[in-house]
């Protein structure tokens, strides 16, 4: 595809960041469907389904390191670009599917009672934290090391006492 083909589709450097940041974002919500998917269909527990979310996060990260890279930073390519609107209809979808899944388990009490955005922080601050520091070669370790312990950690910042 040519500079010119790219531009006529997209119209300018900043829509074009945006849709590659939608699309890591939508490739990183269907693996995270899919492992929910996996652990439900196996009966799952609420801990199989935070650990879930933690390894997906890992597996996407380290199986696109150059595209986890562009979207820890260039989350504000979405919105100069004025895409903001079509990554908020994916990320409500994406929301939607976890509270979906989580909901019943919350309701049981199996959780700490805490907003969903500091639910999924619990989950995934720690590991993002991690991944930056390895996708700039701070930390020499792979994410995938870590894959365990990252997982625990985030169901016992989320379970309740």
């Amino acid at each position: 595809m040519s500079v010119g083909s790219l531009y006529h589709h997209f119209g300018n450097k900043d829509k074009i960041a945006a849709a590659v940041f939608i699309e890591g974002m939508r490739q990183f919500g269907v693996l995270a469907r899919q492992y929910l998917a996996e652990v439900k269909t196996q009966r799952g527990s609420a801990e199989e389904g935070v650990k879930a979310l933690v390894h997906a996060n890992i597996d996407w990260i380290s199986e696109n390191p150059d595209w986890a890279r562009f979207v820890f930073q260039h989350r504000s390519s979405v919105a100069t670009a004025g895409k903001t609107d079509a990554l908020k209809a994916d990320m409500t979808s994406f929301r939607r599917d976890l509270i979906e899944w989580f909901l019943p388990f919350a309701q049981q009490g199996v959780f700490r009672p805490m907003p969903m955005e500091i639910f999924s922080a619990q989950i995934t601050g720690p590991t993002h934290e991690y991944a930056r520091h390895w996708l700039s070669g701070r930390y020499p370790a792979p994410l995938t090391k870590h894959r365990t312990m990252l997982a625990d950690a985030a169901w016992r910042a989320v379970k309740a006492d």
